[in-house]
């Protein structure tokens, strides 16, 4: 696969579609996604309680690109889709939160 090619920047069009014996699972739009990861996440999201092997289309409508390949569902991995997991990355990295840091304790303060 040439990376250069099928790249996926945040703003691109994105649909995908997952398929299992021949019948359509899931299928959506989303133009969030800044990388395969992104897509990937929501794809994982969408069917967290599915297990088994299914096929994965998917095509960047606005650069022109599509790709089928293989994908393997796994059940009890939680998952979280990419609009909450880049949500909880910039909560964790203190850009919203209120509290204070906290710190860990010396063990001549906890005595």
């Amino acid at each position: 696969m040439n990376t250069t090619r099928k790249s996926i920047s945040r703003g691109d069009r994105i649909y995908a579609r997952l398929s299992m014996h021949g019948r359509t699972i899931t299928e959506f739009m989303i133009n969030t996604a800044s990388s395969m990861t992104d897509v990937l996440s929501e794809i994982r999201y969408h069917c967290r309680k599915l297990r088994g092997l299914c096929t994965l289309f998917i095509r960047n409508h606005s650069r022109g690109w599509s790709e089928e390949r293989p994908l393997m569902l796994y059940t009890g991995i939680t998952a979280t889709p990419a609009s909450a997991a880049q949500a909880y990355s910039a909560s964790a990295s203190g850009l919203f939160s209120t509290r204070p840091a906290s710190r860990m304790q010396m063990p001549w303060e906890t005595h």
